[in-house]
């Protein structure tokens, strides 16, 4: 009861939209006003999903009381989650390797011929440039040791992609496909295999595919939240999903994009906005500081054992959504792995700037200074400056190998 009024303040601020069926995590912002009114793009949105989904059970709900029966929604049973933690049995911390590659090691592997007949990655390009990302980051020869020194049969395994800009930068089939059955390949069942997003996986190319597969896959709102409220040190509130506090590890699977916002959404943007019931309310000042202070939440942060990152496109303007028209959304033919989140995103936001000076665009960092602070990455020095990553560029040792 005693955070009542920080609940209600959170909803004035799309703090709600989750639960209005709207996205929150990457709702872009702009000062557009409409007329006669004096709410943002952001607040219609979120006026629209609360009223247009009362209204549209309300409608529901008539329909079928005057046909005589109920209306049912077509969509697939929410998979079980895992068994809630207890006092006596908790989630088992991640292991710390020391064969690992740690902090500011990255490592890429781009493959220019990895598409299939349709344009999209194909499986067996997509399988090798992994397999040598994984021997590469572990430093052992067997691509099986390499999974099984992160991984152990009795994990419990959360995968979280970013599929928000849907079909034009999202995480391939072909990769999530390779990840988990290398996590099985080392003994971790299937069940034991959970993957989510956000509102808007639901019915995209991704989620339907993930669907037919052995893993177990819903939205966030589907699985819902935890109830207990952790704070970062700004004081700000959250609470996470449900699958956060039952899980033992964490693959993070972000892709390089443009953020108007954040600057850049990458590896900490996909995993810290993408596990709590209020990003909207943790948007101000570039998102910082709390995508890493919420990353850098103990429950969060030590669970992550691995963050591959697909970059077979990137969107290097007009984030997070890009251009219909592919205009802002380029092949990149790439993948990343390391374990250091800030130097992943610290990779991203050069490789944005790098196709932003060559189109002639304001780098990151020279755009949206003043009252209205936006869309610059301020987070990432943030991240730096906690200890999280390492955020330095020239600190970094990125391994870069070309395949054919």
């Amino acid at each position: 009861m005693g955070h009542d009024h920080e609940d209600q303040d959170d909803r004035a601020h799309g703090g709600a939209i989750a639960s209005a069926g709207v996205p929150d995590e990457d709702i872009p912002a702009t000062k557009e006003r409409y007329p006669g009114t004096d709410m943002t793009r952001r607040t219609f949105l979120v006026g629209l999903g609360a009223t247009g989904a009362a209204a549209l059970l309300d409608c529901n709900r008539k329909s079928g009381q005057k046909s005589g029966h109920v209306v049912q929604r077509n969509v697939d049973a929410t998979p079980p989650l895992p068994p809630k933690p207890t006092q006596d049995k908790q989630p088992r911390p991640a292991p710390q390797p020391r064969a690992v590659a740690g902090r500011g090691h990255v490592f890429k592997a781009t493959n220019e011929h990895a598409l299939d007949h349709r344009g999209r990655p194909a499986r067996q390009p997509v399988e090798r440039m992994l397999d040598h990302l994984m021997r590469e980051l572990v430093g052992k020869s067997s691509v099986q040791d390499c999974w099984a020194t992160l991984f152990h049969p009795d994990d419990i395994v959360a995968i979280k992609p970013n599929a928000f800009a849907g079909q034009w930068c999202s995480p391939s089939a072909a990769l999530m496909d390779t990840i988990i059955a290398r996590l099985t390949a080392v003994g971790i069942s299937p069940k034991h295999i959970f993957i989510w997003d956000h509102w808007n996986f639901s019915g995209s190319p991704l989620y339907n595919h993930l669907r037919k597969g052995p893993a177990r896959v819903a939205t966030q709102k589907q699985w819902g939240y935890d109830r207990t409220i952790h704070r970062i040190p700004s004081g700000k509130w959250l609470k996470f999903n449900k699958l956060i506090p039952r899980v033992t590890a964490i693959v993070n699977v972000p892709v390089f994009k443009d953020h108007d916002l954040a600057g850049v959404s990458g590896a900490m943007k996909n995993l810290a906005f993408g596990s709590i019931i209020n990003p909207a309310s943790h948007h101000p000042n570039c998102c910082s500081p709390s995508v890493p202070d919420i990353y850098n939440l103990p429950i969060l942060r030590d669970k992550v054992r691995l963050i591959v990152a697909d970059t077979f496109r990137v969107i290097y303007n007009k984030g997070p959504f890009g251009s219909k028209s592919r205009s802002y959304n380029v092949p990149y033919s790439s993948l990343f792995a390391t374990r250091d989140p800030v130097a992943m995103d610290r990779i991203e936001w050069d490789v944005v700037d790098g196709f932003r000076k060559h189109k002639g665009l304001p780098l990151l960092m020279d755009r949206g200074h003043g009252p209205q602070n936006v869309g610059r990455p301020i987070h990432i020095l943030h991240a730096g400056h906690i200890g999280l990553g390492e955020s330095d560029l020239s600190s970094i040792k990125l391994s870069t190998k070309v395949m054919t």
